[in-house]
């Protein structure tokens, strides 16, 4: 048995529920919440105590209208509304069900399954989003109401009716994991297991009122949520929260923000440190200083060593400290965290002493000689969890280090899978075969894993979830929208699985081609409606297609996809090609690679009217985004016709916003059925009507 505990802090009251929480820190004299606008500019802030006021003002319009026990979908820009109404719901007993918002011109297939699933009586929302809220479920049989909750007047604060009797184990939020779009699974987390988390989280990372928190998050992950919102209040510390795509557009931002504000915990996943090796310029980094910087937790997506060594080199100059890094491991059904290296420790590498296919295989320290990938291990268990290493197959525990299926328990532990039975007893009610404790329920995490000492080192997923910047993507859904895309596909099937090229994971398509078509197949114009449905469908952006002759997608003898299969034998060329496209702007079919160049340009300098310069930044921002020539973006399309997802949208709306001084929402910019359109709107806006000459 596997146990580590921790301390809770002996000057703080624990709480019993979110409500009781709020309602010790409304009475302190604690900064609350900033919000940067941009991840630069402050634009709002909100103190415990005016939280506290607006959750009850929200409560009384929510108990006016639809029930206790009721299911309330948030779908938020990231700010502070998300944070009132968040809290609106809990003082409710409503059961809040943070989501990401509905996309213009999208199908937001998964926004309407979650509200299948959760029969949600309300919609909660912003004003400006209210439109597009209403048009995401206009198809459904019964109308969802829509409630703004900026727009709801201040009332008595004190009004009791607002309030109801909540109790530790009543239901807070369902979070729903990053599954498949037909089938999502809400987890069904109670106020006592984010009490649990969030205390341990406190003690394990040494939080007290003088720490600071920067998080650039996203509010409707958890752990946006529980990290970036609700640990500053259980700890009584400021939180500053930036948008998602002010980091993903300048990293510098973040950084900066833990510059200014003397940031003393933030985190992210991999990816987001890799982002600020590459990203942040020699410029921007000599105004860093990031020396308060404690604890730098990294999780939410497998932790690559490369990256922390390489962050390392490059801001070890700027005062950050190795020792603050605090890689994670956790997942939606624990609530968040599960184990951590905690504050003051030093993380540890790992390799595996054979290979993991193969069975038996065993983790040990890394050694100065170690070849291949490291492991990096994710720290002792926080909390009262227990971790059990199980043989998937057998059901049997495993031996000391050896990798199996991670199995656990604990207080923070969530209840289930909401409205699903059979799933929440076959992953929250799994029993060991051999085992001391085998009458004993446990989670099934799907994670390989091993117990090295007391420390847990996280070897792979058991199944083929991939998971890229912190967002899981499941294969099935890209396999069936990519299969629909286009008619060269019918009669193939294809396969989709990630692989790791210099830190960064990429989704790989491998697809069939149907019989009729291997010869003649256009690998550009299929590469691209693929890209289009699995966009459209999955929000999956695909970074390489590979078409292959019939037959060639190995599958087993029942006919399941052998996705692990298929990436071994593309990297060993054992597959007949037909085509390849990858999103680089290079396309190589079957008669060889073909490159798009642009035109040659002059010497002589440019000048654009305004107009014009709205239009190049825009087709500029895309064929970044896509990977492909300026001169491959035509402006008399819509933005609709490009692989652009949600987060490009918010970066050019962002770009927009730094050249022309104007506020440009990023979900009207898909409204336009033109580039071009787009450009004469926004000089419209600008009131100049004739041309404004540039030069560049």
């Amino acid at each position: 048995m596997h146990v580590v505990k921790t301390e809770i802090a002996a000057d703080f009251a624990l709480p019993q529920t979110l409500v009781e929480l709020l309602g010790q820190r409304a009475a302190s004299s604690c900064d609350g919440y900033t919000f940067l606008k941009g991840g630069e500019i402050e634009t709002g802030s909100l103190a415990f105590d005016q939280l506290d006021g607006r959750a009850r003002t929200i409560a009384t319009e929510l108990r006016s209208s639809i029930p206790p026990g009721s299911r309330a979908l948030l779908l938020y820009p990231q700010g502070l509304d998300f944070i009132e109404a968040f809290f609106g719901c809990l003082y409710a007993g409503v059961i809040a069900v943070p989501a990401y918002p509905p996309k213009r011109n999208q199908k937001n297939l998964r926004l309407q399954a979650i509200v299948h699933d959760t029969d949600a009586a309300a919609v909660l929302t912003v004003s400006r989003l209210a439109d597009e809220c209403s048009r995401a479920f206009a198809s459904r049989r019964h109308v969802t109401r829509i409630i703004t909750t900026d727009h709801i007047s201040t009332q008595d604060a004190t009004d009791a009716a607002a309030l109801v009797s909540v109790a530790p184990d009543t239901l807070a939020f369902l979070q729903y994991t990053s599954g498949s779009t037909g089938s999502p699974k809400g987890v069904m987390v109670t106020h006592r297991n984010l009490i649990a988390n969030l205390s341990s989280l406190a003690a394990t990372y040494r939080t007290d009122p003088t720490s600071t928190m920067v998080t650039w998050l996203p509010a409707f992950h958890d752990l946006g949520l529980i990290y970036g919102l609700l640990l500053p209040l259980y700890g009584g510390f400021r939180s500053v929260l930036m948008e998602p795509a002010a980091f993903f557009q300048r990293p510098a931002r973040w950084l900066e923000a833990i510059t200014k504000y003397r940031g003393t915990h933030a985190g992210g996943p991999s990816s987001a440190y890799e982002h600020c090796v590459r990203e942040v310029t020699d410029a921007e980094r000599a105004g860093l200083d990031l020396s308060s910087w404690a604890s730098a937790l990294n999780g939410a997506e497998p932790v690559q060593a490369e990256t922390l060594e390489r962050f390392r080199a490059r801001f070890t100059a700027n005062g950050f400290r190795p020792s603050a890094f605090s890689p994670a491991y956790g997942l939606a059904e624990a609530t968040l965290v599960v184990s951590c290296v905690h504050g003051g420790e030093q993380m540890q590498t790992y390799e595996v002493a054979a290979d993991v296919r193969q069975g038996n295989s065993y983790v040990v320290p890394a050694t100065s000689t170690a070849t291949g990938s490291r492991l990096v291990g994710c720290g002792r268990l926080i909390d009262d969890f227990e971790a059990r290493i199980v043989d998937p197959d057998t059901l049997n525990e495993c031996t000391p280090g050896q990798i199996g299926e991670l199995w656990i328990k604990g207080s923070s532990v969530a209840q289930g899978y909401w409205q699903k039975p059979n799933a929440t007893d076959e992953t929250f009610r799994a029993h060991i075969r051999t085992s001391e404790t085998k009458g004993d329920n446990y989670l099934r995490t799907g994670d390989l894993a091993a117990l090295v000492g007391d420390q847990l080192v996280i070897a792979g997923r058991r199944k083929d979830m991939m998971i890229l910047r912190g967002r899981n993507f499941y294969p099935q859904d890209i396999e069936w929208a990519a299969s629909q895309a286009d008619p060269a596909l019918r009669g193939g099937i294809g396969a989709a699985f990630a692989v790791d090229e210099m830190g960064d994971a990429r989704i790989v398509l491998v697809h069939e081609v149907g019989r009729v078509h291997r010869h003649n197949i256009d690998v550009d114009r299929v590469a691209r409606s693929i890209c289009r449905a699995t966009l459209a469908y999955a929000d999956a952006p695909i970074d390489e297609i590979v078409f292959v002759m019939p037959g060639q997608v190995l599958r087993t003898s029942s006919g399941k996809i052998q996705r692990s299969a298929c990436r071994q034998a593309l990297a060993d060329n054992t597959l007949a090609l037909v085509g390849r496209w990858r999103a680089t702007g290079n396309l190589c079919g079957a008669s060889g690679p073909v490159r798009i160049e642009p035109p040659p340009l002059g010497d002589a300098p440019r000048t654009l009217s305004l107009e014009d310069a709205i239009r190049d930044l825009i087709v500029k921002e895309v064929a970044a985004t896509c990977h492909l020539s300026a001169y491959q973006v035509s402006s008399f399309d819509p933005l609709i016709n490009y692989e652009v997802d949600s987060l490009a949208i918010h970066l050019i709306a962002m770009q927009l916003e730094e050249m022309l001084g104007i506020s440009v929402a990023a979900e009207q910019l898909l409204r336009f059925p033109s580039i071009n359109a787009i450009s004469i709107h926004l000089t419209g806006q600008l009131g100049r009507n004739d041309v404004e000459v540039l030069e560049f």
